[in-house]
């Protein structure tokens, strides 16, 4: 997973990821990524074996998110570590591999939510 993140920081420079997640289409390694810069949300998919953009993805404005992604973005936007060290520490004390990482909101607090297999 820190490898398609990668590639998306990459693909989508001086974006930070808010959200990735592994969602597997007709038997191949497909990635569902958000990014968030500058006002602006992007969600596409990345090609797990290549972190290939799959299509053009789709931007919107922070401002026509609904309430929870707004939260989401507003967090990440203060928060003091990045997903891809949320997920370096979740592996390790999970003894396993992400497949599931992004930001959500728990019992009103933003937090980083992984998914470890």
């Amino acid at each position: 997973m820190t490898d398609i993140i990668a590639a998306a920081e990459k693909l989508r420079a001086g974006k930070s990821v808010l959200d990735v997640s592994f969602e597997p289409k007709d038997g191949q390694p497909v990635y569902a990524v958000r990014t968030y810069a500058n006002g602006k949300v992007w969600d596409g998919r990345l090609n797990g074996a290549t972190g290939a953009a799959i299509d053009q993805g789709t931007v919107m404005n922070e401002s026509t998110l609904d309430a929870e992604d707004r939260a989401e973005v507003a967090a990440l936007k203060n928060s003091k570590i990045t997903l891809r060290q949320a997920i370096a520490s979740a592996e390790k004390a999970g003894e396993g591999r992400a497949i599931n990482a992004g930001l959500e909101q728990v019992d009103g607090r933003a937090v980083w939510e992984i998914l470890i297999k």
